[in-house]
């Protein structure tokens, strides 16, 4: 699977967008065929739509396919848990393949693992995962990416210094093999989200700007960018992120939040925000509802 939808599909994921993951996987697949990596995110999305049962039976296909063994894997375990009855033998089955897996995975397979027990908030265990992963690769970006995404997970400040670290090295060697300014879009996004929890908004802007200059289809960076601005009070900048959200999507919720944002508290019309906040009521259905995992 391309690293660009990985990186939308992660970001989706993270801001609670469920829909649009599953909107998204099946473009894809229509296009490309039927990808394991896609085919996991597409069953990962029905389970966080609540779809627990048509999600095992996507995710219980892929067991066999060594490329996303250990990943499916994971996720069948929570797919399992969320489940109206939970099968018992079934999860035992899982978990027991699992532990074989985890043993028989290459680095690459691990960091996959990894970030799809980020995105069902199993920290410890993807933290084990990544760590693995980058002892046995060293620089491999996707590896990097992965444990700076689980540092992140982690919480607190030394977590997030650690996350940079990891992000600023799988951005280095993206730009070693491809030059500067090439590709590392979900490292980049995990950069500014850890410049954030840092609290340097500037730092982290740069790193929002930089992927916006080369992938200008990456919706949730021009979305944190503008909830950036809107934390030092820039509101002619939270204009200008509502606006290229909403130019992209008349019901994007996150334009419609800057929209509500910038009309209450930047520019003190309350008409304006009353008319965004019901603008985005409407929009809200077009979504799925970020519950976690």
């Amino acid at each position: 699977m391309a690293a660009d939808v990985a990186a939308l599909l992660a970001s989706y994921a993270r801001l609670g967008l469920f829909k649009h993951i599953s909107t998204v996987c099946s473009e894809v697949i229509a296009k490309r065929g039927n990808d394991p990596v896609i085919v996991l995110w597409s069953a990962f999305g029905s389970a966080m739509e609540g779809n627990a049962a048509a999600a095992i039976r996507q995710a219980d296909t892929l067991r066999t396919k060594r490329q996303v063994a250990l990943a499916s894997l994971v996720c069948l375990e929570a797919f399992h848990r969320r489940a109206s009855m939970v099968d018992r033998a079934a999860l035992e089955s899982v978990n027991s393949d699992m532990r074989s897996a985890e043993r028989e995975a290459s680095p690459k397979q691990l960091a996959l693992a990894a970030t799809f027990a980020v995105h069902l908030r199993q920290w410890d265990r993807a933290l084990g995962l990544a760590d693995a992963a980058v002892t046995a690769a060293g620089d491999d970006p996707d590896c990097l990416t992965a444990n700076g995404w689980a540092e992140l997970g982690s919480g607190g400040a030394e977590a997030a210094e650690a996350a940079l670290a990891l992000l600023d090295r799988a951005i280095a060697s993206v730009e070693a093999a491809a030059g500067a300014g090439s590709g590392a879009v979900d490292a980049r996004m995990g950069k500014a989200v850890a410049l954030r929890s840092l609290g340097r908004h500037s730092e982290a802007l740069d790193a929002l700007n930089d992927v916006v200059a080369v992938n200008r289809w990456m919706l949730p960076a021009i979305a944190e960018r503008g909830r950036l601005h809107a934390r030092q009070g820039d509101w002619e900048g939270v204009g200008e992120a509502s606006a290229a959200l909403l130019a992209s999507d008349p019901l994007d919720v996150e334009g419609q939040m800057l929209a509500c944002l910038k009309a209450l508290a930047g520019d003190g019309d309350a008409a304006s925000a009353s008319m965004s906040m019901r603008q985005l009521l409407a929009a809200v259905p077009s979504t799925s509802p970020a519950t976690p995992p």
